[in-house]
């Protein structure tokens, strides 16, 4: 939550304004204890009496603090006895008179708010000592009021609603949390007007801000809470504008050229204060747009002090008269008013010029606002970036690609889409573009371009999100507005949209298009934000631009064009080209229009709708209940669980111990990387806990619209695209989960983290014993010698999730010359359960299954007489064990070679089965809580596909996969609801991909494919599992493979019959493993494209199976397999 503003009032109210401590803070703070009681019966006194609180009962409250207060300074205004101020010049004299405006309005408030205690003489004091104490001491400033914008009001809303409840569970009474501060929430974008209601209804709110700064949602919850915000008394930096505007340039070219200019000079953590001859040539929204980007340029706050500038703009907006005689007179008299003619400069820590004259036309981009571009050179700096190699403004594009076009169709016509291809085109006023200068620019130029015959494309996804209604009001009443929609710039709504990621989606025809041209297309937009991916993922290259040149390069439809020299895309009735120029209104026409639209009777007529309230909004029903009635099956607000645990008593802070690194960040890293606010990718955290409560990514809605909901908004941190982990070394929301080296999203790798932490805390020793081995290669060899008698020549480790492998080469005597010279050696930590018993079992499997011809391993004995061999080793601190084997190496060889018999397949299921029933007494400890008639998949593999799903190319084989997914996630995932995550510890089939890239394909490199079938590991009773997996790869290369399942499931079940459940899952997740399998195959192709064919070996024969699973149907296949089990039991096999 970055934008909340805090007002400070820079006029002592003649009204005193609403109860400035809560009775939450009250309770906190013991020696304010008779505050809220004293203003509460003077409140109520007031009311009966139908007046109003006065400044009578301001001095009462000054005094209630540690007797200090600065009555004295108190003056009347206009000899009258209801308006009295602070008259502050008095406290400091010269030094008083050299402050710049800001300190003095800081200054104002800290004498106000004087009570001893939160705010003490000596912070006053060091206020006045501006000069020689900034950037030196703390001091406190209770802001007069709280302005929220709505998306992210809303989670201070909830936090306040959350409270409650809290407050009411340990019996205390929730009306006791309310703002302590007058608190604006500000209407302008999607939320949840329900809850808004209910917040308002139950709060209550306030208005008028004078000189406003923007904080974090923690210092905003703070001041409503009537606690104070700290700050650094700051430096200010003058900011001193001189000459005027070039004629084509926009408030928005200035608004970008002074916030670069402050960028540059750096002004991060400071008050910047504009003053100068320039500043009169600005209008009062010219200086509103400048100080709404300050956090563009890293200010505190931007301020432009009140002049005549301000006072016209107050009249022409209907204004009291008699309130803004009022005002002056009081501002004079505190020395808050700005005269050019009569003023004498402040001291400011530093002082910087800018020359209006010398800011030109520009745009922004195309990866970062702070990129800017001018007009006059985009198309030699957009090819610039087509050369540069990837970073904060290449794409690295070939050069003989550059050119590259690509066609489409769309609407009955062809177009050509090429890099610098404009796909987004969206006006929207909101920060930088509030000014209806720039928007009514856009309007006139849209207007002539539609006089003069020109036209949008239609595939470019245009849009117009004005800021508010009044926006839409000056649109319409200026007669611009139809011929904005006639260009394709129709409303979509209000607030954020395009530059939140809120866009609708690009046409499949342009999608395609730009995947298949690998095309750098672009978005223009007249936000503020245009990180690479924020607008669409696709969109590489996206520009901040003016209103006009947004409607500009839409028109074009391209970026890489020289407005100067080249023409628009069209010609008028005439057949003469038509030029930018030709249709761009001029400074005076916008101004005209603004005068005659953007008047006094808009404000007039938009206060009374104000006023009068909005149909809708007033036909709402609301609960108006202390307690907000949550609704569990909202996706959008939730209560949050921050005081779950919360206690009476404040528990002891403990230390953070054992904490894990999630990410390794370089520079540029921005709120947006931290917690985006646009759409919700499909493959993210956010996303998978939206698709488990049932919805589809087209309701996934935004971050920013979901920021009520603090589970969508822990998942969403660090989930930009576009963030960059040094731990993965590529754009991504990923990180990597340490010790086992898994690519994670963060939330997940932190959640992972989290539980490996807990089930540490449960069983230290367990866990411990299951870490991944860490054999040394020397270590390794002699492993070998000592168990089965071998003396390596070479050893190389090899890649593995849970054991540690290496490729192994022995030497051979003249009498062992026939037996194999290559290994793989595998090295598992046991558990302390493993058994002689187990070991035996496994024995019989991989005995088994070399009579049966399938490459496994060796049958060279150990000196303990067993193929496998449980070691113990001392390591000088403890003694450990490991399940240490050696299969025999078969570079090239795959499985599928093998043929096998329906008795062979019958064995193999049996076998499976006596394995699963031996490892029953083993039982993993994080498996305890499990129960088989839950427990149906290892739910960690539809996640894996969807990470992977990208290696597919768009044809019969990705669709597939595509309704696996889908089918696993409706069919089987809704009933293992109450289960987080479900272990598998290995395959019955263990089908390694040995590859080792340091070295080519031919010559000595063996590291190629190996197919290994060995029982290793199994998933501890997850027999429909078991079954899937077994008759997945039983099926690779068999002529009948349909058939294959049936007598898999025969023999599995003469062990451990499957109940109803598990068997309707069977089809599905054997359709899953083989997606798994293939999907990873595709995968490793693209790490290693050299070994393709042998990667591919089994893959090509897998899809084929998978297709006729799936064009058969679940059920035919399930009638084959059942009917095939059956027969079994009259001892007729099929």
């Amino acid at each position: 939550m970055w934008w909340c503003g805090l007002v400070l009032r820079a006029l002592a109210a003649p009204v005193l304004p609403e109860p400035p401590v809560s009775h939450l803070c009250l309770r906190k703070l013991a020696k304010l204890g008779r505050l809220h009681e004293r203003h509460q019966d003077h409140q109520v006194h007031c009311q009966e009496k139908g007046s109003v609180p006065t400044t009578s009962y301001t001095l009462e409250f000054l005094q209630t603090g540690e007797g200090y207060t600065f009555e004295y300074l108190l003056e009347t205004l206009d000899d009258s006895s209801h308006k009295k101020f602070f008259n502050v010049p008095k406290l400091g004299g010269t030094k008083y008179d050299i402050l710049p405006y800001s300190i003095r309005v800081l200054l104002e408030a800290a004498v106000r708010n004087c009570d001893g205690f939160l705010m003490k003489k000596e912070d006053i004091m060091n206020i006045l000592d501006w000069k020689t104490k900034q950037s030196n001491v703390e001091v406190p400033f209770f802001p007069a009021r709280v302005v929220l914008q709505d998306f992210t009001g809303i989670p201070a809303m909830v936090d306040f609603a959350a409270m409650r409840e809290a407050v009411k569970s340990l019996g205390g009474d929730p009306k006791k949390v309310h703002p302590a501060c007058p608190t604006d929430l500000t209407v302008d974008h999607s939320l949840q007007i329900d809850f808004s209601k209910w917040y308002c209804n139950t709060y209550m709110c306030g208005k008028s801000p004078w000189l406003t700064g923007r904080v974090g949602g923690i210092e905003t919850e703070a001041v409503m809470l009537g606690l104070p915000v700290t700050l650094t008394l700051p430096e200010v930096v003058g900011c001193e504008l001189t000459g005027s505007s070039n004629t084509f340039v926009t408030s928005i070219d200035i608004v970008l050229g002074i916030t670069k200019h402050l960028r540059q000079v750096g002004v991060a953590g400071k008050f910047v204060e504009f003053f100068g001859s320039g500043v009169s040539q600005l209008s009062i929204v010219d200086r509103t747009t400048i100080a709404n980007m300050c956090p563009e340029y890293g200010a505190i706050l931007s301020f432009f002090p009140v002049d005549n500038v301000t006072l016209r703009h107050l009249e022409h907006t209907g204004f009291d008269k008699t309130k803004l005689e009022s005002m002056e007179k009081y501002l004079k008299a505190v020395k808050l008013f700005r005269n050019d003619e009569t003023s004498s400069e402040p001291e400011y820590s530093q002082v910087i010029q800018i020359n209006l004259n010398s800011i030109v036309a520009s745009v922004s981009g195309p990866k970062r606002p702070q990129d800017r571009v001018a007009i006059t050179d985009m198309k030699s700096d957009f090819q610039a970036c087509l050369n540069e190699k990837v970073g904060f403004k290449g794409f690295q594009v070939a050069a003989e690609k550059q050119s590259d076009t690509v066609s489409i169709h769309y609407d009955g016509s062809e177009y050509k889409l090429s890099h610098g291809s404009v796909v987004i085109a969206a006006v929207i006023s909101c920060t930088n573009n509030c000014n209806p200068s720039v928007m009514l620019a856009a309007g006139l130029l849209a207007k002539k371009a539609v006089e003069t015959g020109l036209r949008v494309k239609p595939y470019i996804r245009t849009s117009l999100s004005p800021g508010s209604g009044m926006v839409t009001h000056y649109l319409s009443s200026s007669g611009v507005l139809p011929y904005l929609s006639k260009l394709g710039f129709d409303i979509v709504g209000y607030g954020c949209s395009t530059c939140v990621g809120n866009t609708a989606p690009l046409s499949e025809a342009v999608l395609s298009a730009v995947k298949q041209g690998d095309l750098v297309t672009c978005g223009v937009l007249s936000g503020n934000k245009n990180f690479e991916g924020r607008l669409c993922d696709c969109v590489r290259a996206n520009y901040l631009a003016s209103p006009p040149l947004v409607v500009a390069y839409a028109i074009a439809g391209t970026v890489n064009i020289d407005f100067q020299t080249e023409p628009l895309a069209g010609t008028d009735s005439t057949g003469k080209e038509i030029y930018l120029h030709d249709i761009w209104p001029s400074r005076e026409e916008v101004h005209q229009i603004e005068e005659e639209h953007v008047v006094s009777s808009m404000f007039r007529a938009l206060k009374e709708k104000v006023e009068m309230g909005n149909k809708r909004w007033n036909s709402l029903e609301a609960p108006e209940s202390v307690l907000f009635p949550w609704d569990m099956k909202s996706t959008y607000i939730r209560c949050p669980s921050f005081f779950d645990k919360l206690t009476k008593e404040p528990s002891i802070l403990q230390p953070i111990e054992n904490a894990h690194v999630l990410l390794y960040l370089g520079d540029s890293v921005t709120t947006d990387h931290i917690s985006p606010a646009g759409s919700i990718a499909r493959s993210s955290a956010a996303a998978k806990y939206l698709t488990n409560r049932g919805l589809t990514p087209r309701e996934f809605n935004s971050y920013g619209a979901r920021r009520g909901n603090d589970a969508v908004m822990t998942r969403g941190t660090f989930a930009n695209i576009k963030l960059f982990n040094k731990f993965i070394g590529k754009p991504a929301p990923k990180t990597i989960h340490f010790p086992s080296g898994q690519t994670l999203d963060v939330f997940e790798a932190a959640e992972l983290y989290q539980k490996e932490d807990m089930m540490s805390s449960e069983d230290s020793q367990q866990s411990h014993a299951l870490t991944k081995p860490t054999f040394t290669e020397a270590q390794a060899s002699a492993l070998v010698e000592s168990v089965f008698g071998f003396k390596v020549s070479k050893i190389r480790p090899l890649p593995s999730y849970d054991n540690q492998n290496f490729h192994v080469h022995v030497s051979r005597t003249t009498d062992t010359t026939d037996d194999p010279a290559e290994y793989v050696l595998k090295i598992s930590n046991t558990e302390s359960s493993q058994t002689p018993d187990l070991i035996e079992m496994q024995n019989h499997v991989i005995l088994f299954l070399r009579a049966a011809g399938f490459p496994t391993g060796s049958v060279c004995r150990t000196k303990g007489g067993n193929t496998i061999s449980l070691m113990s080793i001392d390591n000088g601190s403890e003694i450990k064990s490991y399940l240490v084997r050696l299969l025999t190496y078969l570079p090239g060889r795959p499985i599928a070679q093998v043929a096998v018999s329906h008795q062979q397949l019958y064995e193999i299921g049996r076998l499976a089965a006596q394995l699963d029933k031996t490892l029953e007494e083993f039982r993993h400890p994080k498996l305890n809580l499990l129960h088989r008639e839950n427990f149906i998949w290892n739910l960690k593999n539809i996640p894996l596909l969807e990470k992977y799903m990208g290696a597919l190319s768009q044809n019969r084989n990705r669709e597939i996969v595509e309704q696996v997914i889908q089918l696993f996630k409706e069919k089987v995932m809704t009933k293992l609801s109450h289960f987080r995550e479900c272990i598998n510890h290995g395959d019955l089939n263990d089908h390694n991909i040995l590859v080792d890239s340091s070295e080519p394909a031919s010559g000595d490199a063996m590291y190629q494919v190996s197919g290994i079938l060995d029982f290793d590991d199994m998933s501890y009773g997850y027999y429909v599992f078991e079954v899937a997996i077994t008759i997945m790869y039983m099926m690779i290369e068999s002529t009948n493979p349909i058939q294959v399942g049936g007598h898999v499931l025969a023999g599995f079940e003469s062990v451990i019959p499957l109940t109803a459940v598990e068997r309707s899952a069977l089809f599905l997740l054997v359709c899953s493993r083989f997606s798994q399998s293939l999907v990873m195959a595709e995968y490793s192709c693209q790490l290693y494209p050299e070994n393709r064919e042998y990667l591919m070996v089994t893959a090509k024969t897998g899809w084929k199976h998978l297709q006729q699973m799936f064009d058969m149907g679940q059920k035919a296949v399930e009638e084959i397999w059942f009917e095939t089990a059956k027969s079994y039991e009259s001892g007729i096999s099929m």
